[in-house]
């Protein structure tokens, strides 16, 4: 598997994969939590720059050790095989299959929100809790047999698909921001200061918006498969953060000049799982906030791809390291996808879409994915004091840059279980189960070779 992507794809990879659902929902919780808009700024900032600290330490390692996996292959030579198995396994669950279930729901929600609009009811009537799963099933199915074709078909479908939700989003913001009659409520209801925030508060509201930017490492599961993963991988990482917290932040513009911050608090949770798409239609008419909800199905559809292209790489090195069946490693010979990896990986999605509620599986997610975002970092204090590692790029300002990224999601995470401790349990407890489920395997591996 070498030499097939570039950077370009690396770039759209990490852009999908950051770009989905949670800027278009996001932001209304985290106002409901800190009822702030001057937190709700900051959080977003705090977390771009969080984002291009992650960014710069995985290029250096990505750039560097170019073993299929990604970040699981740097934990496995940092720390070993048990560790390795159990982020390995964290990342199939959490940081691929149910991010897969929550964008697919996201987007089978705005395909009927749009057919409600033409009369069908699909949404409001009897089929309103079993549309969504429904929909969102096949979407999963369709995208994971598209990326099972080839290299050269992934890399068009998520091309076109990330250039189409750059467009969407970027001109429909632009449209708002210079054509919008909104409320322009940034200095008349931006809510209570930043100071009389609770740092509780804020540090859930950073699990949110560090869910949003969840992503910035996309690229690095494509290092064994790129043309230059030297060059390319590095740009990808760096230019893929950067321009998506630019975007990040505009978008906020846009929904604060449509909403107050007690406006924005007060949705109900449907509505604030359709806050792109109200922001627009306040600014800018329904006429257009119909345009634009149909425009976004297809925008979220990117990170779909981008999930479903990029997961399996994980199960994949699993395999290859002998940590799950081996035939979830193999290799379709005619265009050397692992097509095996790629369809289990959409069978775990289908489990988790209709094993709750968007919000319930949202939740779970969001504190596993910032506990797993921690631990990516940790593998570069370990090979930079390792003789012979010779970085052919070198994170700039080592060791804050990690240093930082790791300080402060270990602050928002014990912020965060303060919080909401049950969610906290939830998300860890099905992470460390992949210590038992690991040491089973070491048994049935045994057993096999007898």
């Amino acid at each position: 598997m070498n030499g097939k992507f570039g950077f370009w794809t690396g770039w759209f990879v990490v852009v999908a994969s950051m770009v989905g659902s949670g800027i278009l929902t996001n932001s209304g919780p985290i106002v409901k939590i800190t009822q702030s808009y001057p937190a709700l700024f900051l959080l977003w900032f705090l977390g771009g720059v969080l984002a291009l600290c992650g960014a710069l330490t995985l290029a250096e390692l990505g750039s560097t050790i170019q073993r299929p996996g990604g970040d699981y292959a740097y934990v496995v030579e940092a720390f070993g095989r048990p560790l390795g198995f159990v982020f390995g396994w964290a990342m199939v669950v959490l940081g691929f299959a149910a991010p897969i279930a929550l964008v697919s729901y996201t987007a089978a929600a705005f395909i009927g929100g749009g057919l409600d609009s033409l009369g069908f009811n699909v949404m409001g009537g009897e089929y309103a809790r079993a549309f969504p799963p429904l929909l969102g099933s096949g979407l999963i199915v369709l995208f994971t047999l598209l990326h099972s074709l080839g290299h050269k078909e992934s890399a068009w479908v998520q091309s076109f698909t990330t250039i189409f939700k750059l467009g969407t989003l970027l001109g429909f913001a632009g449209l708002a921001l210079v054509a919008g009659t909104g409320t322009q409520s940034v200095a008349g209801g931006a809510g209570v200061s930043v100071t009389s925030v609770s740092l509780t508060a804020l540090a859930s509201g950073l699990v949110l918006v560090m869910y949003a930017y969840t992503g910035w490492n996309g690229a690095i599961y494509l290092a064994s498969e790129m043309r230059d993963v030297k060059r390319d991988m590095p740009k990808a990482l760096v230019w893929g953060a950067g321009s998506v917290t630019a975007l990040y932040l505009i978008m906020n513009v846009v929904y604060v000049m449509a909403f107050t911050a007690p406006e924005m608090a007060a949705l109900s949770d449907a509505d604030m799982g359709r806050l792109a798409e109200l922001a627009i239609t306040r600014l800018l008419g329904p006429a257009v906030g119909r345009v634009f909800g149909a425009a976004v199905v297809l925008g979220v559809l990117a990170s779909l791809s981008a999930y479903i292209l990029t997961g399996p790489r994980i199960v994949h090195a699993l395999a290859l390291d002998g940590l799950c069946p081996r035939l979830l490693g193999r290799l379709n010979p005619s265009n050397g996808v692992p097509v095996v990896a790629t369809l289990a990986q959409g069978a775990i999605a289908l489990v988790l879409l209709w094993s709750g509620t968007f919000g319930e599986i949202l939740d779970f997610t969001s504190y596993g994915l910032a506990c797993l975002g921690a631990l990516i970092i940790l593998p570069i204090f370990v090979f930079r004091r390792r003789p012979g590692y010779v970085p052919v790029f070198r994170v700039p300002l080592y060791p804050f840059t990690p240093i930082l990224f790791t300080v402060v999601s270990a602050a928002q995470l014990i912020g965060a279980a303060i919080e909401t401790p049950r969610t906290a349990f939830l998300s860890l407890g099905s992470i460390l189960l992949g210590f038992p489920l690991y040491y089973a395997w070491r048994k049935i591996a045994v057993r096999s070779t007898r």
